[in-house]
């Protein structure tokens, strides 16, 4: 899984054909989010702070 620069997370990896979006915490917990929106996560991956815009747009919504 891709490594990102955040906070939060330790990994965040989207396969489009699938469309399913696999995150990592830093903690260790890792949670897959099925028919995720490849153009959500284009945007998320773009953000300032990945952990606000989760915070924001992700969470409690898919």
């Amino acid at each position: 899984m891709p490594s990102v620069n955040s906070s939060v997370f330790s990994s965040i990896d989207y396969d489009q054909e699938t469309k399913t979006l696999v995150m990592t915490f830093k903690h260790g917990k890792e949670y897959p989010i099925y028919n995720f929106p490849e153009n959500v996560y284009k945007e998320w991956m773009a953000a300032d702070s990945l952990g606000r815009y989760f915070n924001d747009n992700i969470k409690d919504k898919y």
